[in-house]
């Protein structure tokens, strides 16, 4: 996949598009999904992160905290 990306050339927008590699992963069965059943917020802002941090600290004291999903290997 790397050499892919290395192999890019902007776009007409004068950007490199993710669309570029999702489309080239999905056609190589290289893009791959996991339903996410806990919770999930925003981490975009410093406000955001810091309450993403504080639900994930709630979680790792209770106990429910759960380590992430194994990714595929192949």
């Amino acid at each position: 996949m790397f050499s892919y990306i290395d192999g890019l050339r902007p776009s007409a927008r004068g950007e490199l598009e993710i669309t570029q590699v999702l489309n080239h992963d999905i056609a190589h069965g290289g893009l791959f999904t996991r339903i996410y059943e806990c919770q999930w917020t925003d981490a975009g802002t410093v406000g955001s992160l810091l309450h993403a941090a504080q639900l994930a600290a709630s979680e790792a004291e209770s106990g429910r905290l759960k380590a992430p999903p194994e990714r595929p290997t192949s």
